[in-house]
């Protein structure tokens, strides 16, 4: 038996996580969105009907195994095999090296630095 989702989700007396403009700062922070003030308002609404509707999506049993696929097709792999490269070939391309390694830019701030 399956459950039919409406179209408006139903009203939640509480869905456990109070939206607050600091709350909102965060998340655009932390998706790198730029939200004026005056667009606060508007988000925090449409982060609450995003929540309800995952507390309708909570509520639905499925009967299925965890690891169920839509799609069983099997995917056919190519055999593993080592096979010769040029480095020299492929450090050309990089915008810089030291001692056969790539260089890139740090983005993950740590304690020790």
């Amino acid at each position: 038996m399956h459950t039919r989702l409406k179209s408006q989700p139903p009203k939640l007396r509480s869905h456990g996580l109070k939206i607050t403009n600091e709350l909102i700062d965060k998340i655009a922070v932390l998706a790198r969105l730029n939200i004026k003030d005056s667009e606060k308002p508007k988000f925090s609404e449409q982060l609450t009907e995003i929540l309800q509707h995952m507390k309708v999506l909570d509520e639905v049993k499925a009967k299925a195994d965890p690891m169920f696929h839509a799609c069983v097709e099997e995917r056919e792999l190519r055999a593993d095999e080592v096979r010769p490269f040029n480095s020299e070939a492929i450090m050309k391309n990089a915008h810089d090296i030291q001692n056969d390694y790539f260089v890139v830019p740090n983005i993950i701030s740590g304690e020790d630095e």
